[in-house]
Formats: C-alpha cells, structure tokens, sequence
C-alpha cells in the first residue's frame, strides 16, 4: 500500500511538472517561430551546406527536412529540421547557431545573424569534437591522467 500511495503521488506531481513543461514549450517555439521565418532559415541552411559542402574534412549533413519542430532540450530554445538543430542559446540579438552532430562526436556549428526576420548571413563555421579522456589509479591510490608510455610506479 505504501509503494502505491508513493507511486500515486509521483504520477500527480509528473503531471503536474509535465503540464508546466508543456507551456513553456509551447511558448518558446511561438517565439522562435515569431523570431524566425523558419522556412527562409532552412534556405539560408540549404544554400550554405551546398556552398560549404565539407568542412574541416567533414561532409555537412544534407538531411535538412521540409518542416522545423521544437526540440526539447535543455536550454529549451531550438527547433530540428532532419539532422540540423537552430539554437538561439540568448533568445535575444540576432545571433543563433545550426548544428549537427556526426557518427564520429564531431559536431558542426553555423554560426549566422538575424539581418532581418527572413535573411541571414553566415558569420562562421566551426567544428568541436569530443574526445574521451580516460584515467587510471596509481599506486599511491591518486587519480593521473594515463599517458603513454608512463609506468603505475615510481
């Protein structure tokens, strides 16, 4: 009976956070659809992936949908068409970034400006990786980053 009453109470609060979630979803995509005109962003998307085909050895996605819908992620303000995610990180200035990310952790960055609700120009395109950093435990029972050619004793 415990473990229902606990479950019970967790359902209700979900609900009620899902509710409160849920408005604000709703709110910031009516902002960014207002902000951008998101059919001239997936143009001025389409037109620099063909411009700038690959970049810093990376072949740009080319899986740019028709339509753009939000993507809840934390901070919440970006909408996806295909691969591409528009991430307005300020929600505010005209500054915003495209990105995707590859099957090998690199991810590709648009950097663009709003000039007007439906124009855009590119500021820059960059790459970031992720590099997995690994460690080990010396002797001495400290934690070293692990280095090649580095014995555990000294």
């Amino acid at each position: 009976m415990r473990s229902f009453i606990s479950l019970l109470v967790f359902a209700l609060l979900s609900g009620c956070v899902s509710q409160e979630v849920r408005e604000r979803d709703g709110r910031i995509e009516a902002q960014m659809r207002a902000k951008y005109d998101l059919v001239a962003v997936g143009a001025f998307l389409k037109k620099v992936v063909a411009d700038h085909p690959i970049y810093d050895g990376i072949r740009l996605s080319a899986d740019i949908g028709d339509g753009w819908r939000f993507e809840r992620i934390d901070p919440p303000a970006r909408m996806r068409t295909g691969a591409w995610v528009l991430y307005d990180q300020k929600q505010e200035g005209d500054e915003f970034d495209l990105y995707f990310w590859t099957d090998h952790g690199s991810q590709i960055t648009i950097q663009a400006r709003r000039i007007a609700r439906d124009q855009f120009e590119l500021v820059r395109i960059k790459r970031d990786d992720i590099v997995e950093l690994t460690s080990k435990t010396m002797p001495n029972h400290t934690t070293e980053p692990a280095s090649p050619g580095r014995g555990g004793s000294s």
